[in-house]
């Protein structure tokens, strides 16, 4: 009796299930959440998947089944945390193991069986699976795309923001910007500044540099050449660097 071959160094929870007529078991993953897999009994090993043909069980949004595992429950809702990582980290540590999960739609959270107060410095936000639910039927156990849903629990969790993303890949631009938030660290070569500016539109830039060391809530002028363009908790930033102050 086994699961198919890439979960089978993964730890097994609990005993085999049956649910719609098939065999079933929860695998811990390396991210710390917990799946449901396929079980297998002897003679019965998965058979090897044939060329353009679809995954059995949760190859795309159309198959599977989001309410179910990521725990919305009866009660139809999870819980979603936004604070600081480090005391997050260290609540999950003291409380029973699954109330807390994490994956990249959600970030932080808990499914609907665990209800607490979290720590100081980490808010809680209900997230009902209505929603996030694919269609208007009340019965459809699959949630919008990945990117849809990501960014809507981004605008719930931190609010709307009016940052879009500036230029192009390798373009250079010139703006006035105040300098937002100044976050030193160290590295290997030494102390790195991630300046994280703003333009007069409200327009979000991340600088990150062991060169300069600028001013909160100063502005400057500053050339900037464009690296990329990422979204962090709902805000469109726009990643510079061979920046210089003019």
């Amino acid at each position: 009796m086994s699961v198919a071959p890439s979960f089978q160094n993964l730890e097994k929870v609990g005993s085999p299930f049956i649910e719609n007529g098939r065999e079933y078991i929860y695998v811990i993953c390396k991210n710390g959440n917990k799946r449901k897999v396929r079980w297998y009994t002897e003679g019965k090993e998965p058979r090897k998947k044939v060329e353009n043909e679809e995954e059995e069980v949760g190859s795309g949004f159309d198959t599977f089944n989001a309410h179910n595992a990521f725990f919305f429950g009866d009660k139809n809702f999870i819980t979603l945390y936004d604070g600081p990582e480090d005391i997050i980290l260290k609540w999950r540590e003291d409380i029973p193991i699954f109330s807390v999960l994490y994956n990249a739609w959600f970030g932080f959270y808990s499914p609907s069986y665990f209800v607490a107060q979290p720590p100081e410095g980490v808010r809680a936000v209900i997230l009902h699976w209505e929603e996030i639910r694919r269609y208007d039927d009340e019965n459809c156990m699959t949630m919008k795309d990945p990117d849809i849903v990501q960014h809507y629990v981004a605008e719930k969790l931190y609010g709307h923001s009016v940052s879009q993303y500036q230029g192009s890949k390798d373009e250079w631009l010139v703006h006035s910007v105040i300098i937002k938030k100044n976050i030193t660290t160290e590295t290997h070569y030494g102390e790195t500044h991630i300046h994280i500016m703003l333009d007069a539109e409200g327009n979000e830039y991340v600088w990150t540099t062991t060169s300069k060391n600028l001013e909160e809530n100063k502005t400057y002028l500053i050339k900037m050449k464009v690296k990329e363009h990422k979204e962090y908790k709902g805000v469109k930033q726009t990643i510079v660097y061979y920046c210089k102050v003019i």
